[in-house]
This record gives structure tokens, C-alpha cells and sequence, in this order.
């Protein structure tokens, strides 16, 4: 019995020690490192390239404290493989060269590009549209698919179903 158990342990670690012979640059051949920093370096389908375009800045002055109300459509100039992407990004808005505000923001981007609008007050009255930048800076973003459901198709064939004969007690099943 003693036997049988070291045997029985050998077959369980015997698998496992293939596993340790792994050398590191098969682990990671899916992926570059850097040799100075040792971090991961993505490839250019891993970027995203984002572009403002249609921007259009609205400064609302009617109500007690004014407030930007903009919108725009961001472009991925990279493309790639994935037409739909969740994208997190953050948005920033300039006066000049003072950062007023910073808004994180995420949504869903249809072939390569995303409608994004959003309001932010303004510290003072009397700022122009001019004096006002926005920056966009990508934080993460996921591919997305859609999910195609099919609708299942009714079968023609009869399905037979077992009968209860009230005869004596007796159950019986159509053959």
C-alpha cells in the first residue's frame, strides 16, 4: 500500500513538472517586453488614435451661473479589426491654459466613431467660445460584439408522449 501511494503521487506531479520546463520567452512570446523597463509594450491594434471632429461649444448664459454645453463626435484613426468598442475616456475643458474641468466618460463606439455631448459650469460670466479648449484622452477601451441571437425553429416531427392505461393499474409507453 505504501507503494501504491508514492506511485500514485508520482502520475499527479509527473504532468506538472512538464509544465516547469517552460522556458520565459515561450510564456511570453503573445506579448513584447521591454528590456530597459520590463513593462509591456502594446501593439498599434491595442492604441487607440482618437479625433475630435464636428465640435461644436455653446456657452449658456441665461440662467444663474453660465454653463458650456458641447458636443462632438470622436473618431478611432486607427481602425483596426474591431468596429465596435467600449471606450472609457476622460474630457478635459481649458480656459486658456487653466484646466477647469476633467469628466470621465464611457460609451460605445459604432464603426469607429462616437457621438459624445455634456454640460459643465463655467467659474465666471463673459468667457467666449474661443477662450474654451477640450482635449480628449482615452483611458481604456474593450472590443464589443454583437450578439446575434437566432430564433429557434419549431420542430415538425411529433413528439410521443407515455399514456397512463386506467386497465388493472398498468402503465404503459408508446413504443
Amino acid at each position: 500500500m505504501p507503494n501504491f501511494k508514492v506511485f500514485i503521487n508520482g502520475l499527479l506531479i509527473l504532468p506538472l513538472a512538464g509544465c516547469l520546463d517552460m522556458s520565459k520567452e515561450q510564456f511570453f512570446s503573445s506579448t513584447t517586453l521591454n528590456e530597459k523597463s520590463k513593462e509591456v509594450e502594446y501593439q498599434d491594434i491595442h492604441q487607440l488614435n482618437l479625433a475630435i471632429s464636428d465640435l461644436v461649444k455653446d456657452v449658456d448664459e441665461t440662467g444663474f451661473s453660465p454653463k458650456l454645453k458641447s458636443q462632438f463626435t470622436l473618431h478611432n484613426l486607427n481602425g483596426g479589426a474591431w468596429p465596435q468598442a467600449w471606450v472609457a475616456f476622460n474630457i478635459s475643458v481649458f480656459l486658456r491654459d487653466k484646466e477647469l474641468a476633467r469628466i470621465s466618460k464611457a460609451n460605445v463606439m459604432q464603426d469607429h466613431s462616437l457621438m459624445v455631448s455634456f454640460e459643465q459650469h463655467l467659474p465666471k460670466f463673459g468667457i467666449s467660445q474661443d477662450e474654451l479648449s477640450i482635449r480628449v484622452t482615452p483611458v481604456a477601451w474593450m472590443p464589443t460584439f454583437p450578439l446575434h441571437i437566432l430564433p429557434v425553429s419549431n420542430s415538425s416531427e411529433s413528439v410521443q408522449t407515455p399514456t397512463v392505461k386506467a386497465a388493472k393499474n398498468k402503465v404503459s409507453a408508446l413504443p
